[in-house]
């Protein structure tokens, strides 16, 4: 055991040796590797001096990884002074010697701002170098700027296209993207279009209950792009029509303040008009609200006449 330990002692002081001798002779892999020994303290002595030396180094000989390393350096001031503006120079030349980690760091100044101008357009492209050579998060990024047509034209066949890529590599978020999508298009199927416009045209007319439908289908999004303004709209005209559904939801908006002010008096008044025509939720409603004496008096037996 002694003599193999021995060996492979030596063997690794003959390989420092080595790396040592190729970095002096200005060789940017070596200097990288070199860099990282003294950074972790790797078969030398720990030395963050020497570290950022040979790292620098290495990036002047325009080694991708090496040039990664100095503008993270920069960026965080890092055993060098902080400066930010060297960051991204460093980056954009790792980035265009086809480092993905520098490539997609890029895209993310450039989509949020970050020590550069905002510039969506070009946030995209260096998205899509990295996610090209399968950088995960570059891909995700990529999708949802397809999804939103933001810096690119709005393409939902490339969005899912990116956010498979992404899944396959484990990210949920992706996943559930690809899930939403997969709803928004069934949503959006012939069918539910043609219902959309027979409801839209009924409630056009006056009828409350397409009114009700139609702000449903506003909420949900169903035959028609979701649009909760025109939902809320659409609802507080059935409403406005006493139509017993519309009263129940437009009284839950009031009552929760989704979608209108916090008002439990008036959620109280259209839960009443509501349960008066009947509507078994309004009247469950109702009987919770007086058996607890929440936003109405107390009264017990009214709520159990109600419970009924």
């Amino acid at each position: 055991m002694f003599i193999i330990s021995l060996m492979m002692i030596q063997c690794n002081g003959q390989n420092n040796k080595s790396i040592s001798q190729k970095a002096e002779q200005g060789d940017a892999e070596a200097q990288f590797k070199l860099a990282n020994m003294y950074s972790l303290g790797d078969s030398v002595a720990k030395d963050n001096e020497k570290a950022i030396y040979w790292m620098q180094k290495s990036a002047d000989n325009a080694y991708p990884e090496a040039q990664f390393e100095i503008a993270q350096a920069y960026y965080d001031g890092a055993g060098v002074e902080k400066n930010q503006q060297k960051a991204v120079e460093w980056f954009k030349k790792s980035a265009e010697n086809g480092f993905a980690k520098a490539q997609y760091n890029l895209g993310v100044m450039y989509e949020k701002g970050y020590v550069v101008a905002i510039d969506k357009t070009v946030a995209a492209q260096w998205y899509q170098k990295a996610a090209q050579q399968g950088h995960i998060n570059a891909q995700f990024n990529l999708g949802l700027l397809y999804y939103y047509g933001t810096g690119v034209d709005k393409d939902l066949a490339k969005a899912k296209k990116w956010f498979q890529k992404a899944a396959n590599q484990g990210s949920n978020d992706a996943r559930q993207n690809l899930e939403i999508i997969s709803k928004q298009e069934k949503n959006l199927s012939p069918e539910n279009i043609k219902k959309f416009e027979d409801t839209k045209q009924k409630a056009e007319q006056g009828n409350a209950e397409a009114r009700y439908e139609l702000g449903i289908m506003y909420a949900n999004g169903s035959g028609v792009n979701q649009n909760p303004e025109l939902a809320y709209s659409w609802i507080e005209k059935s409403a406005a029509q006493d139509y017993p559904l519309a009263l129940n939801t437009l009284a839950l908006m009031y009552y929760t303040g989704k979608g209108k002010p916090l008002d439990r008096a008036q959620a109280v008044t259209l839960f009443e008009k509501s349960a008066k025509q009947g509507n078994s939720d309004a009247q469950f409603q109702l009987a919770l609200m007086y058996y607890s004496g929440n936003a109405v008096t107390q009264n017990l037996k009214h709520a159990f006449d109600l419970f009924k």
